[in-house]
């Protein structure tokens, strides 16, 4: 953490939970934290293995995170910790989310055309997705990055 001081703690933050969840398995997708007469911080996490998932590995979780969020000035003591997957129908925000998301189905819409198809990952600003035809022959479509107008976990 030694280059971390040099960080805001907007920035910091989701890089001192994303340490500590991969060393628990999982991966941080998306935080978000709402402050207000009660705060509340929702980690949105996800696992390759679909029954890591569980009520009792989140728990886990929440044991590991809550005590680094307790000792953050701006949070306290009096917030909610909500740690959840990000959702079966997720939107995908940010590029490194391909990568994560490999082997996912999911619905891209670019400019022209819309794809629904299994995601094989990014490579060289491209996507590389699956798609099976309906004689259920399977192709590659490879996508530029930058014509991809909306991506989700379908």
């Amino acid at each position: 953490y030694t280059f971390l001081h040099t960080l805001s703690l907007h920035d910091a933050l989701p890089i001192w939970i994303s340490e500590l969840l991969l060393k628990e398995g999982f991966h941080l997708v998306d935080i978000a934290i709402q402050k207000g007469k009660e705060k509340i911080v929702s980690l949105f996490v996800f696992n390759h293995d679909s029954e890591k998932m569980g009520i009792e590995a989140i728990a886990k979780l929440n044991d590991v995170v809550s005590p680094v969020l307790e000792n953050l000035d701006f949070l306290g003591e009096n917030f909610l910790l909500e740690i959840s997957s990000p959702g079966i129908f997720r939107k995908i925000k940010f590029i490194k989310e391909f990568d994560l998301f490999k082997g996912k189905k999911m619905h891209v819409t670019c400019s022209e055309n819309s794809y629904i198809g299994i995601c094989n990952g990014i490579e060289d600003n491209k996507l590389f997705l699956n798609i099976t035809n309906k004689d259920k022959t399977t192709k590659t479509e490879i996508i530029l990055i930058e014509n991809i107008k909306k991506a989700a976990l379908c």
